[in-house]
This record gives structure tokens, C-alpha cells and sequence, in this order.
């Protein structure tokens, strides 16, 4: 039986980790690979609880700033205790604890193995969108960490992103995309992406200063493989707004919005796979409807 590891990234709400945890496993196959940010203080353990056989820690972890690289980082490491598990898996599909099923695992299963193209990650040519994603790929963009002290760290790193604001930099080889974070791939994929990263660091020097560096790197390093091909085509640009590049994911345009149980019937109606975001403390209610209209 086809196996997926969910690769699921978790920092503050380990009530609806564990729960996420718990649909997601409703697939009998299904594993989970949970990364804690390292800034974290807050126990996860009640997530291993749910089944400590397919629950599994990211043995490496990673200080996450909103907008980082230590982003892809984390990613890069679940990808790699998955890929290193005896299990076997054939697809990979990267979550966040804000994320949700809004149709039985089982049926997500079908959906991505059952598409002529395989890996689900869309992506848009950032040169289509001059006035806006070519130029943040080409500015620098300092949001991971330096020092260990707070506001004097953010300060100094806003200040040297904005000192070389009109400094240009040259993209790299070959086309560079971006899209939704959020992507579901192939087992030799995501290997392929873990190469990548493991043995040309080209992409992580140039990525690692680019705002939102998650939402270009495995666009661009895939759009530049033999897997381009396994993907959808490029999404013609229509506008700013990533959400537009959702692959599995209902997004609001605000990015912002926390689901409840009044936006049931829109999910429900909506074809898509995943909610985001929802919250142990809003989404609630609107989570028990839908494990009960699922049968979870």
C-alpha cells in the first residue's frame, strides 16, 4: 500500500498539532513528521502520544524568523528523516500545524497519486511579475538571526536590508520561480531536492537573502530539474498574492484569516484538500464538524 509522510512544521499550538496529527493518521499508511522550531518553549509531546509508532520527531531543528531561509532548512530536514525511515514512502506533502483535511486522508492519498502530473507544486516565472516577485528575488533580505539579542538583532538586520535596498543582484542560472509553500512530491523528487541542497550550495547562497526564501527555493530548483516536466506547467501570473498558487490548500487572500465553523459549508464546496489556517482556541467547533462530516 502506497505510504505518505506529512511533513508538518509546528511552533506554538500543540493541541491542534496533535489534532491535525490525528486526521492525518486516519490514513492507516500515513506518517507524520513533526519539526519544532528550536525558538519553541512549548511541549509537543502530546502529539507523539497520538501513535508514537508514526509520529516522529525531526531530530533537526531549526530557529525559525517568519520570511527566513531556516525555512527551508526545516523542510529540508524532515524531508531527510523521511526519506532516511525504513518505511518507504512515495509522497511527501509539507504542512504546517495551521494547516487541516478537509477530505479524509484516504481520499487526499487517491487525489495525488491519481494526477498526470505528479508533483504538486505550481509556480509562476518571477520575470512575469517585474514590479513585484523578480524584485524581492533580487534584493537582499536579512530575516534569519545573527545575534542572540532580540530587538537589537532585528534592528541591525533591517538596517543592513535596507542600507543595500538598491543593490540588484543577478539571478541565478536558469529560471527562478515561486509559488506556495505548502507542495506535495514524489519520493525521488524530494531526493532529488535533498541532493540538490547536500551538493550545490549555489541555491542556498543566493535563496538564503531573498524575503519568503520558502516560497522560491524548491520552485526554482525543481523548475530547473528533469521533475519540471512531472509538474503542472508554469501558472500564468495574475497578479501579487501567492495564494493564487495553492496546490492542496484553501488560502485566504488576506493570509491572515482563521477559519471557523461558519466557513464550513465554503470549505466543503471549495474542492480543495487542505484548510488554512485554523487554531486550537477559533477553529474548534468548525474541526468537529468536519471530522464528524468525514467520519474522523
Amino acid at each position: 500500500m502506497p505510504s505518505t509522510a506529512y511533513l508538518v512544521l509546528a511552533h506554538a499550538d500543540p493541541r491542534q498539532c496533535a489534532r491535525l496529527a490525528r486526521a492525518l493518521l486516519a490514513d492507516r499508511e500515513a506518517h507524520v513528521f513533526l519539526h519544532v522550531d528550536l525558538k519553541s518553549t512549548v511541549d509537543f509531546s502530546i502529539v507523539t502520544s497520538v501513535d508514537p509508532t508514526r509520529v516522529h520527531w525531526v531530530a533537526e531543528r531549526h530557529r525559525i524568523t517568519w520570511g527566513g531561509f531556516n525555512m527551508v532548512r526545516a523542510a529540508l530536514a524532515a524531508i531527510a528523516q523521511a526519506l532516511a525511515s525504513p518505511v518507504g514512502f512515495d509522497y511527501l506533502v509539507l504542512l504546517s500545524e495551521m494547516d487541516y483535511p478537509i477530505r479524509h486522508p484516504e481520499a487526499i492519498r487517491d487525489f495525488i497519486r491519481g494526477r498526470e502530473y505528479r508533483q504538486h507544486i505550481n509556480r509562476v516565472d518571477v520575470r512575469a511579475s517585474p514590479e513585484h516577485y523578480l524584485k524581492v528575488a533580487r534584493q537582499f533580505e536579512f530575516r534569519d538571526a545573527w545575534l542572540p539579542f532580540g530587538t537589537l538583532d532585528k534592528v541591525l538586520r533591517k538596517a543592513c536590508s535596507l542600507a543595500l535596498r538598491p543593490v540588484h543582484r543577478e539571478l541565478p542560472a536558469g529560471m527562478v520561480c515561486t509559488g506556495s509553500q505548502w507542495w506535495a512530491l514524489t519520493d525521488a523528487c524530494a531526493r532529488y531536492v535533498l541532493d540538490v541542497a547536500r551538493k550545490d550550495d549555489r541555491y542556498e547562497k543566493f535563496f538564503r537573502f531573498v524575503l519568503a526564501s520558502d516560497e522560491y527555493y524548491f520552485h526554482t530548483v525543481i523548475q530547473n530539474s528533469r521533475f519540471a516536466g512531472e509538474a503542472v506547467p508554469l501558472t500564468p501570473y495574475q497578479g501579487r498574492g501567492i495564494w493564487r498558487t495553492a496546490n492542496l490548500h484553501v488560502i485566504d487572500p488576506s493570509l491572515t484569516r482563521i477559519y471557523s465553523l461558519k466557513d464550513f459549508d465554503e470549505l466543503k464546496a471549495s474542492g480543495k484538500f487542505f484548510v488554512r489556517k485554523v487554531t486550537s482556541a477559533v477553529s474548534t467547533p468548525l474541526l468537529d464538524r468536519i471530522d464528524e462530516d468525514l467520519g474522523i
